[in-house]
């Protein structure tokens, strides 16, 4: 056979091909053909099931490929991918597939993916019940269902260790775990033996008190007296014997004590100290109850006591009497306490009668007192604090303001104290400040503290430094001239809106102040700045009543009170258009009412003829602010008013005329007419279409009595008759007539006379 350089080529390319593939293997190469393989696990539907399944996806197509893995014992299956490159390994139990590993049957390739789980799928049980267990017995039970009937189930919990029971199911799958004791059932599971399944609980508690004893103590009943006792109580009302435990001074005691049941059980004669690890146990059933530590303590001495002051400032005759019936006669105390600060200490004998006498003191204040009788440490007591304090320095204040809020020529003038002494005085000022002047009498027995600012000071003292003597006064105020303040008010500009504002002036400028002031009976407070002119302004104020207006300037104390002040409501200014009807007979005349708020409801309210049931109805206006009332006849509408739901605010226009011009012949009649003397529609008469017409025009009330007669001559009523004004009301007319044409006629109506 011949053979020619192209297949020598051919032959040469294949040889490296599979000399490189053979090298891959060698390698351990998992990825084929630049395919990702990818797993996916059908869980089984039951947990005995045999349905479940692992799908591999992304090999190479139509492949037959040798599956491996460990699932107690190695399996070895031959499958082959179909035309999309997905292998699946059907028909498994749950459970772990260990060293699951596929390898192509035609490239030799392998994959390895390790152990794959194939989930489980838990028992359908149920915990339906839990009965908690009565005081000191293990009779609580958890009952699980949902199970096969009749079946062996294995329970296994952790509950002081691993604990594990065969149960057998009933006829409707419920098992019963019974005798449990009170506490925490942890990782408690069910498994079936016949198959394995099983499902798992979280921690389920078995509630039961094992003991409840009460315990108090009766403390010692004198200094020197050990006859302390422990009592306990139980719940349990028949006859038991009882052990008590406890310790104390690093030794352990125990008594055993029976009871009837109904009586309490005690421990006596015991001493004051610290017991612990004191407990109770029920010999017969092993019920327990640890009480813990208590200490008993020693008994505290039941002190009082009473104080006679010293007679002065430098005197140190004051007198502190410490009584009490456990106080010994006759017997050594050891009085410990602080005077002003500083630790004190003192031995004193009590009094043939009990009592504790501390003599030679001076003024100030005796507290955390210690009183306890020597040789016996564990009696003692304490009584509250003490203040001594000297009688008063007695002396007269005068005060003078400064003349100015800015101005610190203030004084206090302290008179008959004693002469040419030093005086130091301290105080609290409004701010918070403190201060300190110290300065001599005169010889009058006068002292005078001068260049003080105005305001108030708070805890002004005044001590005698040699004598220690003082005087206190509680405030004092150094008033000064009251602000000199012009208010003004801006109003809103409009019904409803939040923009009026307060100005005040006559400050100064760029300072500080406080501003207070009522609305609504809500109080306000501000921190506001001058400014360059002086002036103080409050924006974004509401119409209404404010009260209580109240200025402090910070830097000088000076305050002007105000009082109240009004900013006053604007109502509505409304603009509006009226359209008359096209004949007397019409109700097309409309009332255009302009500059409102776009797209905003009205309340409105008529008269005249619209509506007069004192009822009203809501019309909106369009985007431009306009609303239109429609349908109106001819006719004269007092009163109509607008409330713009929103604000409440209020617009009233007080009249509107529709008029109209009804005929006869060549002459026009207007419907009404006012006559008020404002120069409009002051009069009332025909207005001819043709200077050929002729009529004679007769007015009556509505009694018939004729009022008026007109003519061509005499074309004008003024609403009156005999010099006297007619009353508003509606008034009949008839006309007699020829027109331009020459033909006669005769015409009647009536009008309105408006006021």
């Amino acid at each position: 056979m011949k053979i020619s350089f192209q297949n020598i080529r051919i032959f040469l390319v294949i040889l490296s091909l599979a000399w490189f593939h053979v090298f891959s293997v060698a390698r351990g190469n998992v990825i084929q053909n630049n395919l990702d393989p990818q797993l996916e696990v059908i869980t089984p539907s039951l947990c005995s099931s045999m349905d479940g399944s692992i799908i591999i996806t992304e090999l190479d197509s139509n492949t037959a490929y040798e599956v491996q893995y460990h699932n107690g014992s190695l399996q070895t299956l031959t499958l082959t991918t179909n035309t999309n490159g997905t292998l699946t390994i059907d028909n498994l139990p749950s459970g772990d597939y260990q060293n699951l590993m596929l390898t192509n049957l035609v490239l030799g390739d392998q994959i390895s993916f390790g152990t794959v789980e194939v989930p489980h799928v838990p028992l359908p049980a149920v915990i339906s019940s839990v009965v908690n267990a009565s005081e000191c017995f293990a009779n609580g039970n958890i009952k699980i269902s949902g199970l096969e009937p009749f079946t062996d189930y294995v329970v296994t919990y952790i509950f002081g260790g691993l604990q594990d029971v065969t149960l057998t199911s009933d006829f409707s799958g419920l098992i019963t775990l019974s005798g449990l004791a009170p506490g925490f059932y942890v990782n408690l599971t069910v498994e079936d033996i016949n198959n394995g399944c099983h499902v798992e609980f979280d921690p389920i508690e078995i509630e039961g008190d094992l003991f409840d004893a009460g315990f108090s103590i009766i403390p010692p009943s004198g200094c020197d007296s050990q006859d302390a006792v422990m009592s306990f109580s139980v719940s349990d009302s028949n006859p038991a014997v009882y052990e008590i435990t406890y310790s104390i001074n690093n030794q352990s005691f125990s008594e055993v004590v029976s009871t009837s049941g109904l009586e309490a059980i005690v421990v006596n004669n015991l001493e004051p100290g610290y017991y612990y690890d004191i407990a109770i146990t029920n010999i017969e059933t092993g019920c327990f109850d640890d009480m813990g530590y208590y200490q008993i303590p020693s008994p505290i001495l039941n002190l009082a006591s009473y104080f006679a002051e010293p007679s002065g400032c430098l005197a140190t005759n004051g007198v502190i009497t410490i009584t009490g019936l456990d106080l010994s006669p006759l017997t050594s105390f050891e009085i410990a306490y602080t005077h002003n600060g500083m630790p004190q200490n003192l031995i004193i004998e009590s009094t043939d009668t009990g009592q504790l006498i501390m003599t030679g003191l001076g003024t100030g204040l005796y507290d955390n007192f210690s009183i306890s009788e020597i040789g016996n440490d564990d009696c003692h007591g304490t009584i509250e604090p003490v203040e001594l304090i000297a009688p008063e320095m007695e002396t007269v204040l005068n005060i003078n303001g400064t003349t100015a809020c800015n101005t610190t020529d203030g004084a206090l003038m302290f008179s008959e104290l004693n002469s040419e002494m030093e005086y130091s005085l301290s105080y609290v000022n409004g701010n918070g400040e403190t201060g300190e002047f110290i300065q001599m009498s005169n010889s009058q027995g006068q002292l005078e503290f001068t260049n003080l600012s105005s305001g108030l000071y708070a805890s002004f003292t005044l001590v005698e430094v040699e004598t220690s003597c003082f005087a206190q006064f509680e405030d004092v105020l150094i008033s000064a001239p009251e602000l000199e303040i012009e208010l003004d008010v801006a109003p809103a500009s409009r019904c409803g809106e939040s923009d009026a504002a307060l100005y005040l002036y006559g400050l100064l400028p760029n300072a500080s102040y406080e501003v207070g002031y009522s609305h609504d009976g809500s109080p306000y407070a501000l921190d506001l700045e001058s400014n360059s002119n002086g002036i103080l302004t409050i924006m974004g104020l509401d119409s209404g009543t404010y009260g209580s207006l109240e200025v402090l300037e910070l830097s000088s104390g000076c305050s002007k009170t105000l009082g109240s002040f009004e900013i006053e409501s604007q109502d509505l200014v409304l603009d509006f258009e009226p359209i008359i009807p096209s004949n007397c007979a019409a109700t097309d005349g409309e009332i255009i009412i302009n500059d409102l708020l776009p797209n905003e409801q009205y309340q409105i309210y008529f008269s005249g003829g619209i509506q007069d049931d004192g009822e009203y109805q809501v019309y909106s206006s369009d985007s431009d602010g306009t609303l239109t009332l429609l349908g109106l006849s001819a006719g004269i509408y007092d009163g109509l008013s607008l409330v713009e739901v929103s604000s409440g605010c209020v617009g009233v226009i007080e009249t509107v005329r529709l008029g109209c011009l009804d005929g006869f012949g060549c002459y026009k009649l207007r419907s009404f007419f006012t006559p008020n003397q404002d120069g409009e529609n002051d009069f009332w008469g025909p207005e001819a279409e043709s200077q050929s017409c002729d009529y004679t025009l007769r007015i009556f009330n509505r009694f018939g009595k004729q009022l008026a007669v007109l003519s061509p001559r005499d074309y004008r009523w003024d609403g009156t008759y005999e010099g006297q004004q007619m009353p508003s009301d509606d008034y009949w007319f008839t006309v007699e007539y020829v027109d331009d044409q020459g033909n006669p006629g005769f015409y009647r109506s009536h009008f309105t006379l408006k006021r």
